[in-house]
């Protein structure tokens, strides 16, 4: 979970004080920031994330997108 936080941290800098907090509700990070996010999750940790992917419950908070790496990647 340290590669996904350094990620995030980019975006939202005290993310790891709490990583159930909702990125997307709270305006914490916008449209364009989730892609490059999601860009970048694919990237370091070698997943094809498609459209089907693309359900914002997969990206709501840092432990949600670990649960979602998680399952793409059978970690």
């Amino acid at each position: 979970m340290e590669e996904l936080i350094k990620i995030i941290k980019v975006y939202v800098p005290d993310i790891e004080n709490n990583k159930e907090q909702s990125l997307i509700e709270e305006g914490l990070i916008d449209s364009i920031e989730l892609l490059e996010i999601i860009e970048e999750i694919s990237e370091k940790f070698k997943i094809d994330i498609g459209g089907a992917d693309l359900d914002p419950d997969n990206f709501q908070s840092v432990q949600e997108i670990w649960e979602f790496i998680k399952r793409k990647s059978n970690r």
